[in-house]
């Protein structure tokens, strides 16, 4: 997998022989793209380095060569999409899964009603990007249909403290709520079935990790590309939040559930995603690491970064190219011109 985020890492180096100071800039408002880079600085901290962070949250570990500077930011876009095969230059390296932490088992009254759905259960959550609690009312109640309608457990990620339109009444017996589920532990359960989700590039991520078949509801952004190559993929359907109903979302579901193909994909792709050679934290702090011994490391950059925007995009040879084609269709048409005249003066001279 390929991450790509509005990520600037500027390195100083010191004079010092054990360690060197890290600069670690994150204009990222959304704690959930935050995350992937966490485990990196925290291990570069670990092994002696001065890391300093600028970021919009505070940094989980508590160290202190660990610094963090708090920044206020504007809501931004963060795109990142899981990508395919692509031609990658050496100073680029897939790091695709970094936040991925071993599964612990659940708290207990969640362990025991996960263990409980022997014929499976679906887990529904739309990230730390999309809040359901603020959804329209009409949204509210396609979902709530659907919840009815599906009858197998279902755990949802929402927080329904004081909502004006879903009180706790009208929540099926089949469906438990939360502000805040263990995604990773819950996805790794092994009676989990299908995973409802907005199509973030974590969430994707944790349930190709684990082997789990998706259902998206994308909203904005990456969110529908990423689903879309899971599903070319076949562990995954797609239905775009502004097209939703609940009969739709309720055969999709239905059709994932019964067809075991989804859930064989998915359990095909687990095994490619997770069959590598290294971590990729241990891949980021090696490379950092390789970076600042080697003084930034220029060697691995590409020598088209020294053209000029004429050379880079062949200009140049395009404009030859071109002035060649025109002097060959030129020199071809005064020749078809030349014949054209002659064989009409010899016309002529035999009439006359």
């Amino acid at each position: 997998m390929y991450l790509t985020s509005y990520v600037l890492l500027t390195l100083s180096f010191l004079s010092t022989l054990y360690c060197d100071k890290i600069l670690v800039f994150l204009p990222l408002p959304i704690w959930s793209h935050q995350m992937q880079y966490e485990r990196v600085w925290t291990a570069l901290a670990e092994r002696g380095h001065e890391v300093t962070i600028y970021s919009a949250f505070p940094s989980k570990a508590n160290l202190t060569n660990l610094k963090h500077v708090p920044i206020r930011l504007p809501k931004l876009e963060a795109r990142m999409t899981m990508a395919s095969v692509a031609p990658l230059v050496p100073n680029i390296i897939r790091v695709g899964g970094i936040h991925l932490k071993k599964p612990e088992k659940l708290p207990a009254d969640l362990q025991k009603r996960a263990d409980a759905a022997k014929d499976g259960f679906v887990y529904m959550s739309f990230g730390s990007v999309v809040d359901p609690s603020k959804f329209n009312e009409k949204t509210k109640l396609k979902l709530l249909g659907f919840l009815k309608e599906i009858k197998v457990p279902v755990f949802w990620k929402i927080d329904l403290t004081n909502d004006p339109v879903i009180k706790p009444e009208m929540i099926p017996r089949n469906v438990f709520t939360q502000k805040w589920y263990p995604q990773t532990d819950i996805l790794a359960h092994p009676n989990v079935r299908l995973f409802i989700t907005h199509g973030g590039l974590s969430s994707l991520m944790e349930a190709t990790s684990l082997g789990v078949p998706v259902l998206g509801v994308p909203f904005f952004g990456d969110q529908y590309s990423n689903l879309m190559l899971l599903k070319s993929r076949g562990y995954a359907l797609v239905e775009p939040i502004q097209t939703l109903s609940q009969e739709t979302m309720l055969q999709q579901a239905q059709l994932m559930l019964k067809d075991p193909g989804f859930r064989d994909n998915a359990k095909k792709w687990s095994l490619i995603f997770n069959d590598e050679l290294s971590a990729p934290l241990d891949r980021a702090v090696y490379w950092t690491e390789y970076v600042l011994r080697h003084k930034g490391a220029p060697h691995l950059s590409s020598y088209s970064r020294h053209l000029s925007w004429y050379q880079l995009y062949s200009v140049d040879v395009i404009i030859t190219m071109l002035a060649l084609l025109y002097a060959v269709v030129k020199l071809f048409t005064m020749c078809c011109c030349r014949a054209g005249s002659k064989q009409s003066v010899g016309l002529t001279k035999k009439k006359n």
